[in-house]
């Protein structure tokens, strides 16, 4: 007996596991559950734009429900609505042999968050099918969804408290746009610290003017921030009169704060005015951002092409130019109460003519220049002419600021500027 016991046993442990998560073969009279398969995990701004316009987004199918069964669903929010918008997502209808495909309309009125779809079985047992996916109108992942950002504001209402963040590097696909990716923009964007990378722009001749940039303007109260811009070996590129810039090609009261821009930006307009980080800047402020690259225009800067009544602060030019009316950090200083703090141009090649900007007069009034630098071209009052790099990172190692205005956030141990690894390269900015 104790033999047979011990072979019961054996035969037992032999026998093959069920485990708690393992799907037990289908019997010949059982039925499959159905189910959702969603079309997408998230829906960015491209789809809210076309949702917007009323278009119907597929956003998943009912798989293996009973033939003929009707059934209704809504979708969800977990954030709510976006006030006073009173609405949701219903369908009805009558299953299908197969899928039934569920489309719904005005998605974009949600909050962003997590939606949940629940389809409900006019059948016997009432039978309930869920499931969730995102809603991510304010995160931008794909260049298409930061292409959607201007139609999207237009149709649905530009809202200047609204915030957009990156949350991933992103590049442009190879084929070169022919305007800006966002003509125009009203709210906050923040890269968070991401690259944008590849953003080629090339125009047809025509007798418009143009805005060039990744946003073509930034509308009165708007910020771009904490983006890092890339351009492609082709650049930004135009053959009419045009504002140009990496960031934006003019703006009216805006801010761009630590941002920085490396590529060619080129324009063959005799009236163009092209800088690193934007074309013309009136009444906005440019703080902790940077430019490396080429400059060609009627007028160029190589932080802005024209800058009036604005603001700048802890930035830095790395800049060779191809024009005759070119200053080392802007084009044209043109405004009459205009601040330029804590900032050095370093000019590759040939000066055009000043160091800093084009007349070497705007040095009264009420302009306040101090900590400045530059290595060639026309003295000005205000700043520092150097002749090596090493001699710029060593006036740049001595550099503090103090005051910065409100809502700019001070560098460690308040230097604006670090050297790098490599000391025959200037000294970049404190969070590059």
């Amino acid at each position: 007996m104790k033999h047979l016991y011990s072979i019961l046993l054996l035969a037992v442990l032999a026998a093959p596991s069920c485990k708690k998560n393992d799907t037990a073969p289908e019997s010949p009279g059982s039925t499959v559950k159905p189910s959702l398969d969603f079309s997408f995990t998230r829906i960015g701004a491209r789809d809210c734009l076309s949702s917007a316009y009323n278009n119907a987004i597929l956003v998943a199918t009912l798989n293996n429900a009973p033939n003929g069964v009707e059934f209704s669903c809504e979708i969800t929010g977990s954030n709510g609505l976006k006030p006073p918008v009173d609405f949701n997502a219903t369908q009805s209808g009558t299953t299908g042999s197969d899928i039934t495909f569920l489309y719904f309309k005005g998605l974009h009125y949600y909050k962003d968050g997590k939606l949940t779809l629940k389809v409900t079985l006019k059948d016997p047992a009432k039978t309930v099918i869920e499931g969730s996916f995102d809603k991510e109108e304010f995160v931008i992942r794909e260049p298409r969804d930061l292409s959607a950002l201007w139609e999207l504001q237009y149709k649905t209402g530009a809202d200047p408290a609204a915030v957009y963040t990156q949350a991933v590097d992103m590049a442009f696909p190879d084929d070169a746009l022919s305007q800006a990716p966002v003509n125009s923009f009203t709210g906050t964007y923040d890269g968070q610290g991401h690259k944008i990378t590849n953003l080629t722009i090339t125009t047809a001749k025509s007798n418009s003017t143009e805005f060039l940039g990744l946003f073509g303007s930034l509308t009165k109260g708007s910020v771009v921030k904490n983006l890092r811009l890339e351009l492609s070996a082709t650049g930004i590129s135009s053959p009419n009169d045009a504002y140009l810039g990496g960031i934006a090609g003019y703006s009216d009261g805006a801010s761009i704060i630590n941002c920085s821009v490396k590529g060619n930006i080129k324009s063959m307009g005799g009236f163009s005015q092209s800088g690193g980080i934007i074309g013309v800047m009136e009444n906005g402020r440019i703080t902790g951002c940077s430019f490396n690259g080429a400059l060609q225009a009627g007028i160029a800067g190589g932080i802005a092409g024209s800058f009036s009544a604005g603001y700048m602060n802890m930035c830095a030019a790395i800049v060779g130019f191809q024009s005759n009316n070119a200053g080392g950090l802007m084009g044209i200083f043109a405004g009459t109460q205009d601040t330029l703090l804590n900032t050095y141009a370093y000019i590759q090649g040939t000066a055009h003519p000043a160091p800093l900007f084009i007349d070497p007069q705007h040095t009264s009034g009420g302009f306040v220049i101090s900590h400045c630098f530059s290595n060639m071209g026309t003295p000005q009052t205000g700043a520092t002419m150097y002749s090596t790099i090493t001699e710029l990172n060593g006036l740049l190692a001595d550099l503090t600021v103090g005051n910065l205005p409100q809502g700019i956030t001070a560098p460690p141990a308040n230097k604006p500027f670090k050297a790098g690894a490599d000391p025959a390269k200037p000294a970049g900015l404190w969070w590059e």
